[in-house]
């Protein structure tokens, strides 16, 4: 079996969005992480998955809260892409941008292309991550071209939309 070093090589080739995946704890503060694995999995029902690493602080928390926040972030978004993508125990200085609460109470990353809302209908243990799915409560949408992570490096797409 080849091992997981080499996975992410060539996952490195396949260029994904970047988004800042967020929840709130057990006292309702914000938390929030760097993640590119996610995908729209059904449109009746609306369904959203998101695979989080189970020794993330992120996977307690969707686990204790039953929700998710998914903010495809802008390529002006960078530096919060890289502070949100280490640990929080590791992470220097203050956030890079500002996270207010959606109408469900979710946090949303400030001029993000777009949010996505969502409360946990199901959850499977794969390896070493666990597979949240799930079902869209809210939306909104913003604009600006989208941050792209490829090659193990960010770039961006040329081009927004409304």
């Amino acid at each position: 079996m080849v091992g997981g070093d080499k996975l992410r090589a060539a996952m490195s080739k396949f260029p994904t969005g970047v988004a800042l995946l967020t929840t709130r704890t057990h006292d309702g503060a914000v938390h929030a992480m760097t993640a590119n694995s996610l995908t729209s999995i059904s449109a009746e029902p609306p369904l959203v998955l998101v695979s989080v690493g189970r020794s993330r602080n992120t996977h307690k928390y969707i686990l204790d809260s039953g929700r998710y926040g998914i903010s495809v972030l802008s390529r002006e978004h960078e530096d919060a892409a890289r502070y949100y993508a280490v640990d929080e125990q590791d992470r220097v200085g203050g956030a890079p941008l500002e996270l207010t609460l959606s109408a469900t109470g979710l946090p949303v990353a400030g001029g993000c292309v777009c949010f996505l809302g969502c409360e946990v209908v199901a959850s499977h243990e794969y390896g070493d991550h666990t597979v949240f799915i799930g079902g869209l409560m809210e939306t909104s949408l913003g604009g600006g071209a989208p941050l792209v992570f490829h090659d193990r490096r960010y770039t961006g797409l040329e081009g927004s939309s409304p």
